[in-house]
């Protein structure tokens, strides 16, 4: 009989498992991801188009982005997915998520995927949230090789992939059907650990760096988040009517009941 390939005592696989951690930049937190993004995340989301362009999109689609939150939260105790949801720190709003996948600690291979609120697309959060990501793939959980599948349909994410100068390997044809049937074809990027340390990595400083110095670029941050301040003060008023509806039903359905109003005590009036 063939002995079994085995790894030697040593070979600790346990130290290479991603888990749960704070990545801060100039501009972006990457923070592990938890139901209390939510609120921020869905504010944003209104009316993004991006997500039929995912894996993730009939999640959100059918059931909402809680549901979507909730599915990558118990995929990370799978040890397969660690997510993180997106702060803009001038702002202190979540803008979207990032996270590991189809994470294999004995090859020291992981994946790549990500989504922005379209009103951040082109600010320069998104390279910054791929250089914090792939700085700790590289040089704190020393993997050898981070991929980027991008759905072909996806040419923004395709132009970003590009931009930071990872290395296209082709496209995969019909690499899996989506819930709507859709057969994908993929375009496969790589960076390996040897390509980080090359150049790839200053390259990636050198375009966040030019992001810092526009001034162009900053007032168009600016105004995306003066437009998403006006989008939250819509919401809340909007929810806070739905509030005011909701006591006088609730009202009235005590009249209805019991004739008069439940008295209220001090403490509570």
């Amino acid at each position: 009989m063939h002995n079994i390939l085995k790894y030697p005592p040593q070979f600790d696989l346990d130290r290479f498992q991603p888990r749960p951690t704070l990545l801060v930049g100039p501009t972006v937190q990457l923070e592990p991801l938890n139901p209390t993004h939510v609120e921020e995340l869905s504010l944003v989301a209104k009316e993004d188009t991006f997500f039929h362009l995912m894996y993730d999109g009939p999640t959100y689609f059918q059931w909402g982005l809680p549901t979507l939150v909730q599915n990558l939260i118990a995929a990370q105790e799978e040890g397969t997915v660690l997510p993180f949801a997106v702060i803009h720190l001038p702002s202190k709003l979540a803008i979207g998520i990032t996270r590991y996948l189809h994470i294999q600690p004995k090859h020291r291979r992981l994946e790549i995927a990500t989504w922005f609120a379209s009103d951040f697309h082109g600010t320069g959060v998104n390279t910054e949230s791929k250089y914090l990501l792939l700085q700790h793939a590289f040089e704190t959980l020393k993997y050898l090789r981070v991929d980027f599948k991008i759905d072909k349909r996806n040419t923004n994410s395709v132009r970003a992939v590009e931009r930071i100068k990872a290395v296209f390997e082709g496209e995969i044809k019909k690499d899996c059907v989506l819930p709507d049937q859709w057969q994908r074809t993929s375009m496969q990027f790589r960076i390996c650990d040897d390509e980080w340390e090359g150049g790839i990595k200053s390259h990636i400083l050198s375009l966040m760096d030019s992001y810092t110095k526009s001034a162009e670029e900053q007032k168009a941050v600016s105004d995306r988040i003066a437009k998403l301040y006006v989008f939250a003060e819509e919401v809340l008023k909007k929810r806070s009517e739905e509030l005011d509806k909701l006591r006088t039903k609730i009202d009235a359905a005590i009249v209805a009941n019991h004739g008069q109003l439940a008295p209220q005590s001090p403490e509570n009036a």
